[in-house]
């Protein structure tokens, strides 16, 4: 078992590289580029693919999360209808 200076040292260590970590892990990347060779496969509650369909180079298939984020860094803002129409009312 370590000392406890020691033992501290190396939780410092762990805090350090833990907290300054320059770039997120790779599994943070949602999103694969498309070179037109991609298929979107759909699947039954049993597991068991219903269809398979090509997805458009041109495409990009991601979660609702990932395409708001997308839009946001384009200048886009997103919001149910309601709460947009409350906002205007206000000014």
């Amino acid at each position: 078992m370590l000392e406890t200076d020691q033992a501290w040292e190396v939780f410092e260590k762990l805090e350090d590289c833990y907290f300054n970590q320059k770039q997120p892990p790779a599994a943070q990347n949602t999103s694969i580029e498309n070179d037109g060779c991609a298929l979107l496969s759909h699947f039954d509650k049993h597991g068991q693919v219903e269809f398979t369909e090509k997805v458009p180079a041109d495409a990009m298939v991601c979660t609702l999360e990932r395409f708001k984020f997308y839009l946001e860094q384009h200048g886009w803002i997103v919001a149910r209808k309601e709460q947009l129409v409350e906002r205007l009312m206000r000014f």
